[in-house]
């Protein structure tokens, strides 16, 4: 079989991508310097809208916000978590080029809701510090999947239409309060019986349509506030989209159905 006959339909590789993107959490950003246009990279946290979009929380102290300002054009590179080693460049990784947009209003807000229930301890860095959020625009991508299984991404290719998904982006967070309130064991199962993570007490700090996103937090002071010290973070990816509530809730009891067997 050759290598063209091996070559993954580009759909497989847009989900890969959108995979490896909302799994991401700090990640190499590049811009250009205002003053003469060299290439510059650093390292940013991140965290995903509903639609796959990368979002970004930036100071407006750092270089590179003011290269941003400057030239919006950015890239990301996203790769497979937990890709250690030489091992690293056998493993997907994509990078991800595009217009970042600062957020102002309600986009900012639901912007810091989504970002902030990954990394809580950035919760008053918008108030209290001069950081703004930006959302990736993206404009194309390449993605690297392994030998011969490579290939350019539009910007469909890297976010999920949210079309007959609003009912789902309203509730999102209702359902992950509802996972934590009510069903902390079924979140415990999906990380340590379906994605093979330690055990403790993980949350669920977001769903979208498709997949949600675990946290767990081995290192919590007295008063309960998480502080980003022995933070783990996992991505349960849906086998299937789901579109609306009714549909994650199927989603979820199916695969902690699958988690328990594996019990």
């Amino acid at each position: 079989m050759t290598l063209a006959q091996k070559k993954p339909e580009k759909s497989a590789l847009a989900v890969t991508a959108r995979q490896l993107i909302r799994a991401g959490r700090f990640v190499p950003l590049a811009t250009q310097e205002a003053k003469n246009g060299a290439p510059f990279v650093s390292l940013a946290q991140t965290a995903c809208l509903m639609d796959a979009a990368p979002l970004l929380l930036i100071s407006r102290l750092a270089a590179h916000t003011r290269h941003i300002e400057a030239n919006p054009e950015i890239s990301l590179l996203f790769e497979t978590p937990g890709a250690e080693g030489a091992e690293r460049m056998n493993l997907a990784r994509v990078s991800v080029q595009g217009r970042a947009e600062k957020l102002e209003g309600e986009e900012a807000a639901r912007a810091k809701a989504r970002f902030t229930a990954l990394h809580p301890e950035t919760r008053d860095y918008d108030t209290a510090l001069d950081f703004s959020y930006y959302a990736l625009r993206p404009s194309g991508g390449r993605i690297v999947e392994g030998f011969g299984r490579i290939g350019n991404l539009s910007a469909a290719d890297l976010t999920f239409p949210l079309e007959g998904a609003e009912a789902l982006v309203e509730g999102a967070e209702g359902i992950s309060a509802h996972m934590n309130e009510d069903h902390a064991d079924a979140i415990a199962l999906y990380a340590v019986k379906l994605l093979g993570r330690q055990e403790g007490a993980w949350r669920m700090s977001g769903i979208d349509p498709e997949g949600a996103d675990l946290v767990l937090d081995t290192e919590v002071p007295g008063d309960g506030t998480p502080t980003g010290k022995g933070r783990h973070f996992a991505r349960l990816d849906f086998p299937a989209p789901v579109f609306t509530p009714t549909e994650a809730r199927q989603m979820l009891v199916a695969l902690v159905k699958e988690a328990r067997a594996k019990a």
